[in-house]
């Protein structure tokens, strides 16, 4: 699993700059030249899971970034942490990984994307139902 970096509080009034280290996300995600380059290459990151059960999470939690990042959803995000994972400290992580000025779009996408699936078992956002693999009991 991805350690989950620690974020601090100044973390979240600069977060654009909080994840400016390769350290966060591994290099298979977001290659080398996008951390040097500031984010300004033309290669989109190669991070699409093969096999369908992990491809399936991977586009439900890129629809999830789709709606956290563009409609400025920040306040309605849901998730279930995986063992050992502190869940506010990862959403603070992710809070950066969205803001970060340094990346491509393309590679902040797979860098939310890759860090959701490590930190949680399910991402969703208030309004949606939560992802279908989780098995949440009803209220």
């Amino acid at each position: 699993m991805l350690p989950c970096p620690t974020v601090q509080e100044v973390d979240l009034v600069f977060p654009s700059s909080a994840p400016c280290s390769d350290n966060w996300v591994p290099r298979e995600v977001i290659p080398h030249e996008a951390w040097d380059a500031g984010g300004n290459i033309h290669r989109s990151p190669e991070h699409a899971p093969r096999d369908q059960e992990n491809r399936d999470k991977y586009e439900w939690n890129h629809s999830v970034f789709v709606e956290f990042f563009f409609e400025n959803r920040f306040n309605d995000f849901q998730a279930i942490p995986k063992e050992g994972v502190d869940p506010e400290n990862a959403f603070r992580a992710l809070y950066c990984l969205a803001a970060c000025r340094w990346l491509k779009h393309e590679h902040k996408e797979a860098a939310w994307v890759f860090a959701a699936n490590q930190w949680f078992e399910g991402v969703w956002l208030k309004g949606m139902d939560p992802p279908p693999w989780l098995p949440l009991e009803e209220e």
